[in-house]
């Protein structure tokens, strides 16, 4: 093992602040030690100093880096899994836009999380692509290369977060049923209002006269009769079984949507007709780990 992998071992294994020079660093210290050996060479006391003064620079920068994991505070995982593949994380402390990532799962999995924007004092990260599933987070790796980029720092630090990445939606038709246990034909359930479109909302609810009108994007909503439930039953739809978890996806989140009641039921599991968003999440939940 390299000298730099037992410095990452051994960092994990005692949750310490470890540093080392990057490959822009190691340049910036053969120059300086360039400089400093012609210094000696020539006996010029000019070069001489210009060495010191860039060793000086050169230490001062490694303090700066390192302080920006010392002074790091604390941190707060928001996972965000109505959108997937991606989450929120709030940092707390100086310079903390200059923080990078990485989670540890409990596969043995490191997952190097890009950032994507900051929102307020949020920035959201972007999960690489992984399929769907419950992951459990062990360890969380924050590092930082500074403004310079001279140096690498890193700490490791203990976590029980716990997330999902739901099912890819995958269109296809909304069934209905009352709660009396009677089929409803989609085509035959009466207009109720617009609403405007919504990004993931499949472009064939865009109503294009409307568009034509107005210039902006809007959906049609339908009325339901009263007892009427969105119907999520996998023994309801077809295809292999990825395909028809992707297809109860997309009714749930039509369910949602379109704040409608739904009932879901799997071989295993069967619940009764609810619009509420903590049954929303349990039910992507349980086709996330399926």
């Amino acid at each position: 093992m390299s000298f730099f992998g037992k410095l990452e071992a051994k960092s994990k294994r005692f949750n310490k602040r470890f540093i080392i020079p990057t490959k822009l660093g190691m340049h910036y210290l053969a120059i300086n030690f360039t400089i400093f050996l012609m210094a000696l060479t020539y006996r010029n006391n000019l070069i001489l100093a210009v060495s010191f003064i860039l060793i000086a620079y050169y230490i001062s920068i490694m303090l700066k880096t390192h302080n920006l994991i010392n002074n790091f505070e604390a941190y707060n995982l928001k996972f965000n899994n109505q959108i997937k593949d991606r989450f929120q994380i709030q940092l707390h402390g100086p310079n903390k836009e200059l923080l990078q990532l990485s989670l540890l799962t409990s596969d043995q999995a490191w997952l190097a999380c890009k950032r994507k924007q900051k929102i307020n004092e949020e920035t959201v990260f972007n999960i690489p692509s992984i399929t769907r599933g419950k992951y459990q987070v062990i360890k969380i790796k924050i590092s930082t290369t500074g403004l310079h980029n001279l140096f690498k720092v890193w700490i490791y630090k203990k976590s029980t977060d716990l997330f999902y990445i739901y099912p890819d939606v995958l269109e296809s038709p909304i069934l209905f049923e009352s709660l009396n246990n009677h089929s409803i034909d989609q085509s035959s359930l009466d207009f109720s209002h617009f609403q405007k479109y919504q990004e993931q909302m499949p472009a064939r609810l865009i109503d294009w006269k409307t568009f034509a009108r107005t210039g902006k994007l809007y959906t049609k909503v339908y009325q339901l009769e009263n007892n009427s439930i969105v119907k999520v039953n996998i023994n309801s739809v077809d295809g292999e079984m990825e395909e028809k978890i992707s297809k109860m996806a997309y009714a749930l989140d039509y369910a949602k949507k379109n704040k409608c009641r739904f009932s879901f039921q799997t071989n295993t599991l069967k619940l009764s007709p609810s619009k509420a968003e903590k049954k929303y999440r349990q039910c992507m939940e349980y086709l996330s780990a399926i």
